[in-house]
């Protein structure tokens, strides 16, 4: 492979790299969000507890709401694993590139 495809890979590969990091640290941001709304229904108790859906907000049972951030972080749990992994991956990419261009050793 001639070093400019590889610069250019190189360069692709880290452009996906950063993309890649702000949606774990979106996911994350989101997953303590989450939890945090769990752990204050958890201790709630029933009662009124009203949820906005599709820019409507909706009385909903504190079951429902629980239900649903439990689907919602696992959900975000799965997503954020699958992300890592390929975080993990495009990472040896990038050093591999790296030290077929001679910038690593």
């Amino acid at each position: 492979m001639n070093s400019s495809v590889s610069v250019e890979k190189l360069v692709e590969a880290l452009r996906s790299l950063e993309a890649l990091r702000r949606e774990i640290v979106a996911i994350r941001s989101r997953l303590a969000e989450i939890r945090e709304a769990r752990k204050i229904l958890e201790e709630k108790k029933p009662g009124t507890i009203f949820r906005e859906i599709g820019g409507l907000v909706i009385e909903v049972t504190l079951d429902d709401a629980l239900s649903y951030l439990r689907d919602e972080e696992e959900l975000l749990e799965t997503r954020l694993a699958r992300l890592e992994a390929e975080e993990k991956k495009l990472r040896e990419e990038i050093a591999r590139l790296e030290k077929e261009l001679g910038l690593r050793r």
